[in-house]
């Protein structure tokens, strides 16, 4: 691309009637799924029990091939269809353009042919490579694309073994290519000796920090007994965010021996929210201290059942203003705040998943 364009590519949701949402990689100018991609998400990828979030993450990665391809004037089903796959010069060019922003692709990628490999400045002095894992990543997605894709056409060459000879010989050789710029995993460096979590000190302090009435207390008044409580939890309890934002009030039991239950609920009819949080782990009954149970009865009963539209959805943290379950964006917030007040101390608070 010799000079910047707008991606005409786009991952969009749809939700069922049942609840589930599901994602679609769509051509911006017709709002049309690509139908290979749709059947490869649904059939494959979706039938092996992957989260709707996971499902998003693979489109986005796929959507480079679509992307790379539509600047090189590349017919990507047409190429599987005729069994004529990718060149090793085009799956090398691919694998540069899975290796940057997408920012940098739109505004650097040059759609001559001829200079395919001129994708990115070889001169540049601040590049714009993203991470040897995103890129894997996205070259992962595309392989996985094209073997069950190409696999399906294969399937339908049977009658006619030449044919069927001819075109696995290609599939394979194509796959090599794309498996040969993944690259095997980086071997884990030693990591005995990294910090797991907050020091004792930094901890204190935190614990300290975030109690309502703390006059270095970041959070404005009305927000302030949510977020101390929400707080408290994630570092008590070791929750992720989204295991957080999918506790409902009947997941809380109070009182002597108090314990909260945390379930997978995916595509949960009941959610409304757009972008809705998941729980990645195993459903499992955690153990709640004395003090975070008063406390968890008192926001319930005292905060949470006085906003309205809280009572509208089952979901324990709402939003103080309208009521509607607390989003994924505003407990980023919420961790932003805490750790621009400690500075680098707070990089390990939750996890941020």
């Amino acid at each position: 691309m010799s000079e910047s364009r707008k991606n005409i590519f786009q991952v969009r949701w749809i939700k069922f009637s049942s609840g589930e949402r599901m994602p679609f990689l769509v051509r911006i100018s017709t709002g049309i799924p690509i139908s290979s991609a749709m059947y490869w998400i649904i059939a494959h990828r979706r039938a092996g029990g992957r989260q709707p979030n996971t499902l998003c993450n693979e489109l986005r990665a796929l959507m480079f091939l679509f992307l790379w391809a539509d600047a090189r004037g590349i017919d990507v089903e047409e190429r599987l269809r005729e069994g004529t796959f990718f060149t090793l010069t085009e799956v090398i060019d691919l694998a540069n353009v899975c290796g940057q922003y997408i920012d940098h692709i739109l505004s650097k990628v040059n759609v001559d042919a001829v200079h395919s490999l001129k994708c990115i400045g070889k001169s540049r002095k601040k590049r714009a490579s993203i991470k040897s894992s995103e890129k894997r990543n996205r070259l992962a997605a595309v392989r996985s694309f094209v073997e069950f894709t190409s696999a399906d056409i294969l399937s339908q060459l049977s009658p006619w073994p030449h044919r069927w000879n001819f075109y696995n010989d290609v599939r394979d050789q194509c796959l090599g290519f794309i498996e040969a710029q993944t690259g095997p995993a980086p071997k884990h460096s030693n990591d005995m000796g990294m910090p797991e979590g907050l020091n004792p000190d930094t901890l204190a302090r935190l614990r300290s920090v975030i109690e309502p009435n703390h006059p270095e207390n970041p959070f404005s008044p009305n927000v302030r007994f949510r977020n101390y409580l929400l707080i408290r939890m994630l570092i008590e309890a070791g929750l992720r965010r989204g295991e957080l934002l999918g506790i409902r009030v009947s997941d809380c039991s109070l009182g002597r021996d108090a314990t909260i239950a945390i379930h997978r609920r995916p595509d949960d009819p009941d959610d409304p929210r757009l972008y809705k949080p998941s729980t990645k782990t195993a459903a499992r009954l955690l153990a709640l201290s004395g003090r975070t149970s008063e406390l968890l009865h008192e926001y319930v009963v005292r905060h949470r059942s006085k906003i309205p539209g809280a009572r509208g959805h089952p979901f324990l943290f709402v939003d103080v203003t309208t009521g509607l379950p607390l989003s994924l964006s505003s407990v980023n917030k919420i961790l932003r705040k805490i750790r621009k007040k400690f500075r680098v101390c707070l990089i390990t608070l939750p996890p941020i998943c």
